[in-house]
């Protein structure tokens, strides 16, 4: 897999990051899910190694930037150009090591998200499918090259496992503590179980499918219902709020003449732009991700 903001990838890294293992556990420390996070991800590096590439990726932009201040803030005349050039290096390492350290939890939860989305219609069409009687390694099949999302994918990993040698236990198990999924790992269990035991399947299928349906129909309800709120906070920052500073420094400079309210105005308005441009993606990104 190839994570965007790494211009070095981890895997090149890995080659060569030796000497530097003891390093890279130090700084993959800070996340001790990491390694689990890139197996769910198919990743072929460790923990130390990808940390490792983090921390180099987050060195070369910040090298980048503390160039780029230093000759830009020189040229214009900065007598601090030095310091404000090293301050956003700084800046940009600590923010860029951080991004490339955690983008795999980010990855396997948006991809935990599109499971859950679909997994209901999935588990729904396992059910029917067992019920006529169909081998479950032929359901899996079709489930794996029919149109379900990441419900697909996932179980497309799994046929391959089963046709590469593993029995179908031991590759839904695989499957269920490789998934960040608690629905799918708990469906799973269900499956494993019942195939130990030689319970049916079917029924324990449609009661998680009814209960995910229902937990999604709460989780509409609950977003519904803090929307309202988030609003009210988008009109008090982007609109209220603004104005009120805006009036109140107008009619200040026109008492007092050392007061040149423009460039107080254009940083409200810029700060405002940003407020508004993070609450809407809040808004996005808290949205139940529910199946049409």
């Amino acid at each position: 897999m190839r994570f965007p903001l790494m211009l070095i990838s981890a895997d090149k890294v890995e080659n060569w990051s030796g000497p530097y293992r003891s390093l890279g556990a130090r700084l993959a420390a800070i996340r001790p899910t990491l390694g689990n996070e890139l197996g769910a991800l198919e990743v072929e590096v460790d923990a130390f190694d990808f940390a490792f590439s983090c921390m180099l990726n987050a060195l070369l932009y910040s090298l980048v930037i503390f160039g780029v201040s230093y000759l830009a803030l020189s040229v214009r005349g900065e007598i601090d150009a030095l310091l404000l050039a090293l301050a956003y290096g700084i800046v940009v390492l600590v923010l860029s090591f951080l991004v490339n350290l955690f983008y795999p939890s980010i990855i396997v939860n948006m991809t935990a998200e599109a499971v859950d989305r679909d997994l209901p219609f999935a588990l729904r069409e396992m059910a029917l499918q067992i019920e006529g009687g169909i081998p479950l390694y032929d359901t899996m099949a079709d489930i794996a090259s029919s149109n379900f999302g990441a419900v697909s994918r996932e179980f497309a990993v799994t046929v391959a496992e089963v046709n590469s040698g593993y029995s179908e236990k031991v590759a839904l198990e695989r499957m269920a503590v490789r998934t960040r999924s608690e629905f799918l790992k708990k469906s799973l269990w269900q499956v494993v179980t019942a195939l130990t035991s030689g319970a049916a399947l079917a029924p324990v299928l449609r009661q998680i499918a009814d209960m995910m349906k229902a937990r999604q129909v709460q989780q509409l309800k609950d977003y519904s219902s803090s929307l309202n709120f988030m609003v009210w906070i988008y009109l008090l920052t982007s609109v209220v709020l603004p104005a009120l500073i805006v009036t109140f420094l107008v009619i200040y400079a026109t008492f007092s003449a050392d007061l040149n309210p423009a460039p107080l105005i254009n940083a409200i308005l810029i700060i405002s732009c940003f407020v508004q441009v993070a609450i809407i993606g809040f808004i996005g990104q808290t949205k139940p991700k529910v199946n049409k």
